[in-house]
């Protein structure tokens, strides 16, 4: 029986692409095939994933405090990094899977001295710059370093699209990376509407992610809503919420935004399907104030097309460029300029006359099927 460990330090359910690999691995029901993934426990109010399945077991080691910060965590950094060695060193996986650099101690431990015959492979949620390194937490510099002494004999390096793999390519030009790819983050099958939906009036527009008001343009979009004189509502879930836009929200429910614009609270990967389908757009806000706003694809952009949304993204957002529809489909993928929206046209880009309907592309377990396959590959 072959063996995989994935490393995933921090908590799988706040990460969907992970979460797809799981579900994917449950779904073929190898029994040649034992996964055992290592991550944390997260104290945020969502549901705790569970993989049922007799080959795939979730060790969790500790749980992250999100009110204690990044300085409250030594001790469960120390007790990651060494309990995952050690189990490591005991199970004896053929294959390691490691999920950012936060999470590559025990793999560099394992893969470059204690199994080196063992198969690295590596995937990132996020691309850095040689900056972000620099600048960021000194454990990830730290660990950097190693990744980089490993990549040369890594089987699998993987981003989640074209531009950030580049970009990492040009930043590690001078050393070998001798298998790359690109996984993008695309929903479940499952989830992608087969017919469309009559849009609403007023028309349902709906926000879900993290909010902050310096880097997106909430109160831009906000003031846009609130112009349409009733055409529009917006709701918003957010699980991270400032305590600057918390207020800001309080005070537009009290003032011109009272019931057009409501903070629905948090909620989780599993409670898509039941919100989505309810509203016409889904929104992108970043103002592209950092490259991974830049250039990368939310995950939100192909979460609301699977359920049949419009999705309006912030032009800023380039990495999400490719995806554009054509002109004569719906539901649409279009970027809009959020500091002019008194210019934007809502009317005709949802206009549907001349268009067909064309059920999202995007599909996680297309996406998966490569990593998969070097999972189960023999030495």
């Amino acid at each position: 029986m072959r063996k995989l460990a994935i490393l995933h330090f921090n908590p799988l359910e706040l990460y969907p692409p992970v979460m797809n690999l799981l579900r994917c691995l449950a779904a073929q029901a190898d029994k040649d095939l034992s996964v055992r993934v290592y991550s944390t426990r997260t104290d945020e109010e969502i549901p705790i994933l569970e993989i049922q399945h007799p080959s795939i077991r979730i060790v969790r080691q500790g749980t992250m405090r999100t009110a204690h910060g990044i300085s409250g965590r030594p001790a469960l950094y120390a007790r990651y990094y060494a309990s995952v060695s050690w189990d490591l060193f005991r199970w004896r996986p053929d294959t390691v899977l490691v999920f950012e650099t936060l999470s590559f101690l025990p793999a560099y431990l394992y893969s470059g001295w204690l199994a080196p015959r063992s198969r690295l492979m590596i995937h990132y949620h996020e691309y850095m710059s040689p900056e972000d390194y620099a600048g960021g937490m000194q454990l990830n510099k730290w660990f950097h370093k190693l990744e980089c002494r490993s990549y040369p004999r890594t089987v699998w390096v993987s981003h989640t699209n074209a531009d950030r793999m580049s970009r990492f390519l040009h930043d590690h030009a001078g050393l070998r990376i001798p298998h790359t790819f690109v996984v993008p983050n695309y929903p479940p099958a499952d989830w992608v509407s087969g017919q469309p939906h009559p849009i609403h009036d007023p028309l349902r527009v709906v926000y879900i992610g993290s909010l902050g008001m310096d880097s997106m343009y909430v109160a831009e979009f906000a003031q846009w809503v609130i112009a349409q004189n009733g055409k529009v509502t917006w709701d918003i879930y957010a699980l991270h919420v400032s305590a600057e836009v918390r207020t800001w929200l309080k005070n537009l429910d009290a003032g011109p935004g009272a019931g057009l614009i409501k903070f629905k609270g948090a909620c989780s990967y599993y409670d898509l399907p039941a919100i989505l389908p309810g509203y016409d757009v889904g929104v992108v806000l970043y103002k592209g104030i950092v490259p991974n706003h830049v250039y990368a694809v939310s995950n939100k952009v192909l979460e609301y097309i699977a359920f049949g949304l419009d999705v309006w993204y912030a032009r800023e957002m380039l990495g999400t460029d490719p995806y554009r529809t054509p002109d004569d489909v719906f539901p649409r993928i279009i970027p809009v300029d959020l500091t002019a929206m008194d210019r934007f046209d809502a009317e005709r880009e949802l206009d549907r006359t001349n268009r067909h309907y064309r059920p999202s592309p995007y599909l996680c377990e297309e996406a998966l099927a490569p990593m998969i396959k070097k999972i189960k590959e023999a030495d």
